[in-house]
C-alpha cells in the first residue's frame, strides 16, 4: 500500500519536472535580468510562469486528492480484513461451543443410562420387598 502510494507521488513528480522544461522553452531565460526587488521578465516570460504557477498548484490539488483517495482506500481495507478476522474468531468460537456441547452430550447419555440402571435397581430391590 505505501509502496503503491510511493510510485504515484514518483509518477506526479516526475511528470511536473519532466513537463516544466518543455515549459521553459517558451521563454528566453537570457532576457532575465536580476534587479534589487527581484528579478525582470519579459513578458512572455512573465506570463509562462504565471501559468507555470497555476499549473502547479493544480498539481498539488491532484497529489492531495490521490493522497485522500489512497487513505480512504486503506481503510476501506483495514475495515475488510478487520471484518474477516472477527468472523474467523466467531466462527472459531462457535465451533468450540459446539464440540464442548457434543463433550456434554455424551457424558449426559452416560448419567441418563446409570441413572436408569440405578432406578432399575431400585424398582427391582423395591418389588422384591413387596413379597
Amino acid at each position: 500500500m505505501a509502496r503503491e502510494k510511493a510510485k504515484v507521488l514518483i509518477s506526479l513528480a516526475l511528470s511536473m519536472v519532466l513537463a516544466l522544461p518543455a515549459h521553459a522553452l517558451e521563454c528566453d531565460t537570457s532576457t532575465i535580468e536580476k534587479t534589487e526587488r527581484g528579478y525582470l521578465y519579459s513578458e512572455s516570460c512573465h506570463i509562462r510562469v504565471g501559468q507555470v504557477v497555476e499549473e502547479l498548484d493544480l498539481m498539488k490539488e491532484r497529489v492531495d486528492t490521490l493522497q485522500k483517495r489512497i487513505e480512504l482506500k486503506d481503510l476501506t481495507i483495514d475495515n475488510s480484513d478487520r471484518r474477516a478476522q472477527m468472523w474467523m474468531d466467531t466462527s472459531l468460537k462457535l465451533e468450540e461451543q459446539y464440540r464442548k456441547r457434543e463433550r456434554m452430550s455424551d457424558w449426559e447419555k452416560v448419567l441418563y443410562f446409570s441413572l436408569g440402571i440405578v432406578v432399575t435397581g431400585l424398582a427391582v430391590h423395591g418389588a422384591g420387598q413387596l413379597n
